[in-house]
């Protein structure tokens, strides 16, 4: 049958000669002149039946891969349609039956529909969005997400327009896709929570507090910022254990709430055992009748575990504008209020003053020491290894700084990086770190110790630099690293701007160099962001880690970033692995990388050499 014009074509076109101009006499076969004409119109035949099976054949392809594509269509969990406003012709397919619980039959006579299931809420917000996407002149895809209404539930779905346009720039025909994304949004949810939620007290926090301070300050509106320290809370802890210590923080939010409920104000807990409150007031006078109130909401004993444990605060209050106007020093003075009141000796309250200054002048100083530090040698770094849970073998190390000051002495981390942070140090100090994490890693491959990957960690200073990823272009050039090996590690706060971090961030995927996001679950990121951003690594937070053996919380929570992970294609790192039950409990949620104290703490690059060597010998050894 393949064949069929082919062959039948010049056939009947022979048999017609010869019936019609040869009278179906057989003599007249002798005769050339109608055997050159039989020839002809056999050529012409075949050569129209050729077409007709080309035609024919190139049909039944076309109905089978339409039939493959529908079925395909069918299938997918999408309702994809088109609409051609010439012909006013409608294409659905089958996803509009899963998505909307309707059929098809229904959807092709009623063509509004749709209408029906909006969420009454959202109404508007459709036809604000079908309204722009008419009106806008350009062939771009628009998207809008919304709610629908299906059998009593409420379902998002995510709608995408591709306009297709005349050369009028009419609009002729569109092409549009519907997903349900419930289960994201239910993710986002999650996230969201765990961003702004303190899991333990329920209470806003401290990304919270940012950013509702941040705004009352951003519109000038009077503040007054109460730090509350539970004072001996360690205490607590090491006596009692974390358990114990968790109940006393829950019942001292509620506590507080209560007490706080008529205040005009917010309270939050910002971590560990401190509660920040933002009072709306500023007068003096109330403020000092608050703190009192919220002196005395502590002096009833705690009874937790038959035992009666009596906690007490320390708090420091600073204003605005009366004080300073920047949320920044906001902080710092009312912390520096707070540990006034703890030297002082505890369970009473301070606000900001002059007398405070002492500490602002060793902060002053700090700031011109840390000017000179790198040139002086007063840098350096400490390398923390990163291990493969299901090998034990160290993969990686964390560059760490440390400094050592003629001065001060031993000076944190945690104290001369803000400073290092709002004086603008940071970027030639962070460079400073990249080039001398590249050339160790750089060095330890030289000598035979083999290929690790070396993460660093940037500043929101470093990473807004206009030349940031040149920057990178230069130092593996200089240091012939292989970028392969070099990461990067971001925190959440980085991502707000998503375009641009995008940007940023694709010219280092470009370079070769991975990215991970520290800290994660300790700020905002949404599964769109995560989705959009090339990322490598999530590294959960160690105070996450600490809890997950005793807290189902904790582990329901870790669990869920590990599968988060998984399901982008992303590498998860615990920090702060401190015991083997949290070892076990890390391998059995899936987890790859470990980081913390039951593996090494943070060396120096000789004592990190040394750890090279034991394990290359206890390698050989198991060899």
């Amino acid at each position: 049958m393949k064949y069929i014009g082919r062959i039948g074509t010049p056939l009947f076109a022979d048999f017609a000669y010869f019936f019609w101009t040869m009278k179906l006499d057989f003599a007249q076969l002798y005769n050339g002149y109608h055997l050159l004409s039989l020839f002809f119109f056999s050529i012409i035949a075949w050569w129209m039946g050729r077409h007709y099976d080309y035609n024919r054949n190139l049909n039944e392809k076309l109905k089978e891969k339409k039939h493959e594509l529908q079925s395909l269509l069918d299938n997918v969990d999408a309702a994809i349609w088109s609409i051609d406003y010439g012909t006013n012709r409608i294409s659905l397919s089958k996803g509009f039956e899963k998505i909307l619980d309707v059929s098809l039959q229904d959807a092709y006579t009623e063509r509004t529909l749709w209408r029906k299931y909006l969420y009454h809420e959202d109404y508007q917000k459709v036809l604000h969005f079908l309204r722009s996407y008419k009106d806008d002149k350009e062939e771009v895809v628009q998207t809008t997400e919304f709610r629908i209404v299906s059998n009593g539930h409420i379902k998002w779905v995510e709608v995408k327009l591709s306009p297709i346009r005349n050369e009028k720039g009419e609009l002729v025909k569109t092409n549009g896709v519907v997903l349900d994304i419930t289960e994201r949004k239910k993710s986002e949810e999650q996230i969201k929570q765990l961003a702004y939620t303190d899991l333990l007290t329920g209470l806003p926090n401290r990304t919270s507090l940012f950013i509702d301070l941040n705004k009352r300050l951003q519109e000038g509106k009077e503040t007054a910022l109460f730090i509350i320290d539970l004072d001996r809370f360690k205490t607590v802890n090491d006596s009692f254990g974390h358990l114990a210590g968790d109940t006393l923080l829950k019942e001292a939010a509620g506590r507080f709430k209560s007490a706080l409920m008529e205040e005009s104000g917010t309270i939050y807990r910002f971590g560990g055992d401190e509660f920040w409150f933002v009072s709306h007031k500023t007068n003096k006078v109330q403020l000092t009748l608050l703190a009192e109130k919220l002196l005395q909401t502590l002096t009833t004993p705690f009874t937790i575990q038959d035992h009666e444990i009596l906690i007490t605060p320390s708090i420091g209050i600073s204003t605005s504008p009366i004080d300073a106007n920047s949320m920044d020093t906001l902080l710092v003075y009312a912390d520096s209020a707070m540990r006034i009141a703890k030297e002082k000796g505890r369970n009473n309250y301070q606000f900001f003053h002059s007398s405070l200054y002492n500490r602002l002048q060793r902060k002053a100083a700090l700031e011109k020491e840390l000017r000179r530090a790198i040139w002086k040698g007063e840098l350096f770094l400490h390398y923390q290894p990163q291990v493969d849970l299901a090998t034990s073998q160290i993969t990686g190390f964390e560059a760490l700084i440390r400094w050592k000051n003629e001065r001060f002495g031993s000076v944190s981390p945690s104290e001369f990086i803000p400073i290092a942070e709002e004086s603008g140090l940071i970027t030639s100090i962070g460079e400073w770190v990249l080039k001398e994490a590249c050339l160790q890693s750089k060095r330890w491959e030289q000598q035979g110790y083999g290929r690790f990957s070396m993460s660093v960690n940037i500043s929101v200073q470093q990473f807004q630099s206009r030349h940031f990823a040149d920057t990178f272009k230069a130092l593996i050039r200089e240091t012939h690293m292989d970028p392969n090996l070099l990461q990067i590690e971001i925190t959440e706060s980085i991502m707000q701007n998503t375009q641009e971090t995008k940007r940023i961030l694709d010219q280092l995927k470009e370079i070769g160099v991975k990215v991970s996001i520290d800290d994660f679950g300790t700020g905002y990121s949404s599964l769109s962001v995560l989705k959009e951003l090339p990322l490598d690594c999530l590294k959960i937070d160690q105070s996450f880690i600490r809890d997950v053996t005793t807290s189902r919380k904790e582990a329901a929570i870790v669990k869920n970033i590990i599968d988060l992970a998984h399901n982008l294609e992303l590498n998860v790192v615990a920090e702060g692995v401190e015991t083997a039950g949290q070892l076990g409990m890390l391998k059995k949620l899936g987890c790859q990388t470990g980081q913390g104290y039951l593996f090494s703490k943070p060396l120096l690059y000789q004592k990190a050499e040394e750890l090279l060597v034991r394990e290359q010998q206890k390698m050989k050894i198991d060899a």
